[in-house]
């Protein structure tokens, strides 16, 4: 199914009887329009008899689900799925780190791409060449 259907098939109100429509997610804090939606400030809940859909829409350019009205604590936001939470976002200034052996080489650079931990993603250096960074890794690696 492509996202463009998919999108449109949430945009309506829909019933909840079946068994692939039984789990839902609400918002665990209050939320501007526009915040990224995550495990963070959501939680799964049973849905009720009715969803009401069309709170949230995901941002193809970012990766991201985003509220596309302020949302309150306790909210229903209906059946969303979240991707991965990015730990960068487009814009995000970063430092890249090459070590090979005892050299360590590093440069500041620009987030182009959102990425998640595991995915490699494009950055801008200050010369403005644009490359792809290796995949995120965490403070333990």
């Amino acid at each position: 199914m492509s996202l463009a259907i998919l999108l449109h098939a949430l945009a309506a109100v829909t019933p909840a009887g079946s068994p692939d429509h039984q789990i839902c997610r609400e918002m665990t804090m209050s939320v501007p329009a526009g915040a990224i939606l995550d495990a963070d400030n959501t939680r799964t809940v049973i849905c009720a008899d009715t969803v009401e859909t069309g709170k949230v829409a995901y941002d193809r350019r970012v990766g991201v689900v985003r509220a596309r009205i302020s949302l309150t604590q306790d909210e229903p936001i209906g059946r969303v799925w979240l991707p991965l939470k990015p730990r960068v976002l487009p814009g995000d200034k970063l430092m890249l780190t090459a070590r090979i052996g005892a050299t360590t080489v590093s440069r500041d650079v620009t987030a182009l791409q959102s990425a998640a931990d595991g995915h490699r993603f494009f950055v801008i250096d200050a010369d403005g060449q644009v490359f792809a960074a290796p995949s995120l890794a965490t403070s333990e690696n």
